[in-house]
């Protein structure tokens, strides 16, 4: 009677184990949330090298990105509005897990200058007169740079964490 017990154990264990295992293998090859490789793989799909901008101006809005404000998910996360004479640009960042605040790195005022690459602004983000979106890959303020986003080839900074 002991071996039955044992092997009906045994059984269960690794009934269990199977189904853990298609819980988060499976998911995580169709891209779930927490995998981290499909959304890096995103993140460097959104940065193109070929569309490299720099825009100068003035810092008039710092604000976190939730997942429920936009349709590119791959936007969520530290954002900044930077202002000039002609253009309105909204900038992104870095995850809010990377950073946990943007307090001593720039402020709303600041002169900034951010290189990155451009994309074309969303509908909700024209109807605020965005000019377009800059996927930041730096940030200068008073002629030093004060963050470093990316390589030159699009690779963030935070990908090793």
């Amino acid at each position: 009677m002991k071996l039955g017990k044992k092997r009906n154990c045994l059984v269960t264990f690794r009934i269990v184990l199977a189904a853990a295992c298609l819980f988060w293998v499976v998911p995580a090859a169709q891209g779930a949330p927490w995998d981290k490789s499909k959304r890096l793989e995103r993140v460097v799909k959104a940065y193109d090298p070929e569309k490299l901008v720099s825009v100068r101006g003035t810092v008039t809005k710092i604000y976190v990105k939730h997942p429920s404000e936009s349709a590119n998910k791959n936007s969520v996360g530290w954002h900044m509005v930077v202002q000039n004479e002609t253009d309105k640009v909204d900038v992104h960042l870095v995850p809010l897990w990377y950073m946990e605040t943007m307090e001593g790195v720039v402020a709303e005022g600041d002169v900034v200058g951010v290189s990155g690459t451009w994309q074309e602004a969303e509908e909700k983000q024209r109807k605020q007169g965005i000019t377009f979106r800059l996927w930041a890959s730096s940030v200068e303020k008073d002629g030093a740079e004060v963050l470093k986003l990316r390589d030159s080839n699009g690779m963030p900074v935070w990908s090793n964490h």
